[in-house]
C-alpha cells in the first residue's frame, strides 16, 4: 500500500497506540516500525521518523519479537546513533527466516547505499533482488516501493526511457489499492523524464494525467510535489514566469522548516536568480539547508547549483571542480539533472579539453565543503 494512504491510518492507529492500558507494548512498537518504513518510501519528516523510532525502540525493549517489522527496529536506532556504521546490521538481516524481511532488508540497503553516497553497483543489485523478492511474494507496496528507487536510479545514470517503464508499472500496482496521492508524483515525474528524451508530447501528456488525478485529491503534499515539478520543468524549458508561479503554490503547502524542503526550494530560486548576487544568497540558503539534512543525493544536487553559481561568474575551473565534487558525492554523475550536462558543456568549451580534465580530477579529490565555501565567498 503506498505511503500517503497508509500514512493516514497510521496516523490514526498510533493515536490509539498512545492510549495507556489498551494495547500491548508489542502492538505499539510494532505500529511505529511500520510508520517509519512507510515514511522512508519518499521523502519523509525525518524529525518524525528519528521520534518514531525511538519509540519503537524502548516498547521492543519491554516486549517479545512479533510482528516482522520489529527486526527492523535495532538497525533503525543504530542508524540514528551511527549514522555512517550501521549497514552491518541490516546485512545480518539478509538471512533472516522472514522473506518479507530478507526483502525488505535488501530494499532499505540499496536505498541507504545511496543516500550515504555509496552506491555503486551494489546499491543497484540490493533493490533489484528485492523487487523480485517483493514480486514473489506478491506485495505491492514493496514492488512499488523498489520500482520507484530503481527507477530514480537508473534515470540518474540516463537511462530515461527505462526509468520512464519502471514508474509505469508503478503506478500499475500503486492504482490496484487506489493511493491516488503517490500516482499524481509519478505522473509528474514520468513528465519530466519524457522531457529529458526530448518527447515533448509525452511529457505533456504525463503532465496532463498527474493533473487530472491531482484534481482527485486533496493531500497538500501530494499537491505540493506537483507543483514543484511543474515549476522544474517550467525552468528547464525556459519559462520563468510559470517555474515562479508553480514555485509559489508548492510553497503555500510546505514547511518551511524542513531543511530538504528549504534546500529544494533556495536551489530552485537560485537559477531562477536574476542577478548574481541574489544567486549567491540562495546558492548560502541551500547548502546551509542541504548540510542539515545531511543527505548525499541533496548535497549532489546543491553542488550543481553551486557550480552554476561559479559558471554566472565565470569561475569556470571552480565549475568543473564543483561538478566532479557533485559526481563524487553522489557516486555517479547525475545525468537526469540537465544542470549537469549544460555547465558541462560550457566550461570545457571555455577551458578546453587538458584543464578541463585537470579541474575535474582536481574537484574529485577535494573538500566538497571547501569549494563550495571559496565559491560562495566569491
Amino acid at each position: 500500500m503506498a505511503r500517503r494512504a497508509q500514512g493516514r491510518r497510521l496516523e490514526l492507529i498510533t493515536a490509539a497506540a498512545n492510549t495507556p492500558g489498551e494495547v500491548s507494548d508489542e502492538i505499539r512498537a510494532t505500529v511505529y516500525a511500520l510508520g517509519v518504513m512507510f515514511m522512508t518510501d519518499g521523502p519523509a519528516d525525518q524529525y518524525q521518523a528519528a521520534e518514531w523510532i525511538h519509540k519503537a525502540y524502548r516498547f521492543t525493549q519491554r516486549s517479545h519479537p512479533g510482528h516482522p517489522a520489529l527486526a527492523f527496529v535495532a538497525p533503525l536506532e543504530r542508524m540514528l546513533q551511527a549514522p555512517h556504521a550501521f549497514l552491518p546490521a541490516w546485512e545480518a538481516l539478509l538471512t533472516d527466516d522472514d522473506p518479507w524481511v530478507r526483502a525488505l532488508a535488501r530494499l532499505q540497503l540499496g536505498k541507504m547505499r545511496i543516500m550515504l553516497g555509496q552506491g555503486g553497483r551494489d546499491a543497484d543489485a540490493y533493490l533489484e533482488l528485492a523487487l523480485a523478492e517483493f514480486r514473489a511474494l506478491g506485495e505491492r507496496w514493496g514492488i512499488q516501493f523498489a520500482l520507484r528507487e530503481l527507477a530514480d536510479r537508473i534515470a540518474t545514470r540516463g537511462e530515461f526511457a527505462g526509468a520512464c517503464e519502471h514508474y509505469e508499472q508503478a503506478i500499475a500496482v500503486v492504482t490496484e489499492v487506489g493511493a491516488i496521492e503517490d500516482v499524481v508524483q509519478m505522473w509528474s515525474r514520468r513528465a519530466q523524464l519524457y522531457w529529458l528524451l526530448g518527447d515533448e508530447e509525452s511529457s505533456t501528456a504525463a503532465m496532463a494525467e498527474a493533473q487530472r488525478y491531482a484534481e482527485r485529491v486533496a493531500w497538500p503534499s501530494a499537491l505540493a510535489e506537483l507543483a514543484l515539478a511543474k515549476a522544474e520543468l517550467a525552468r528547464w524549458s525556459g519559462d520563468t514566469e510559470q517555474a515562479y508561479r508553480q514555485l509559489g503554490v508548492a510553497t503555500t503547502m510546505l514547511d518551511p522548516e524542513r531543511a530538504n524542503i528549504r534546500a529544494v526550494t533556495h536551489d530552485l530560486l537560485g537559477y531562477l536568480a536574476g542577478s548574481l548576487d541574489e544567486s549567491r544568497e540562495h546558492r548560502v540558503a541551500t547548502f546551509q539547508a542541504a548540510s542539515e539534512a545531511g543527505h548525499a543525493p541533496l548535497i549532489a544536487r546543491v553542488l550543481v547549483g553551486v557550480a552554476d553559481l561559479a559558471l554566472r561568474g565565470e569561475w569556470y575551473e571552480q565549475a568543473a571542480r564543483l561538478l566532479a565534487a557533485s559526481a563524487s558525492v553522489r557516486g555517479l554523475p547525475d545525468r537526469s539533472q540537465p544542470d549537469v550536462a549544460r555547465i558541462e558543456q560550457a566550461t570545457r568549451r571555455r577551458l578546453g579539453e587538458p584543464r578541463f580534465a585537470e579541474a575535474t580530477q582536481e574537484g574529485a579529490q577535494a573538500s566538497w565543503r571547501e569549494l563550495v565555501d571559496a565559491t560562495l565567498a566569491g
